[in-house]
């Protein structure tokens, strides 16, 4: 091989690596939530989970937020979270 034809091998995994490293977005950690249901709730859960192509964690989570933001709750919520931070 080439000396050319190397250092355009090297230069072309050095772009994909830089476009990799461009890439990465850093998100704030979720929390831990721990909570009990009854056996036919979880069932049910895992089905919908499953339908939805989702883990039950994730569908927990979509449901929640769903249903908070249908009742208010989640614009309350940013909106305390201002007042706070401005103090």
């Amino acid at each position: 091989m080439e000396s050319g034809q190397s250092r355009t091998a090297s230069t072309v995994a050095t772009k994909c690596h830089l476009a990799f490293v461009l890439q990465c977005v850093f998100v704030e950690r979720d929390v831990v939530l721990n909570i009990r249901l009854p056996s036919k709730t979880k069932k049910a859960l895992r089905m919908a989970a499953i339908d939805d192509d989702r883990t039950m964690s994730g569908m927990v989570a979509k449901v929640l937020k769903d249903w908070l933001a249908a009742q208010g709750y989640l614009g309350r919520v940013a909106s305390l979270s201002k007042k706070r931070t401005r103090k």
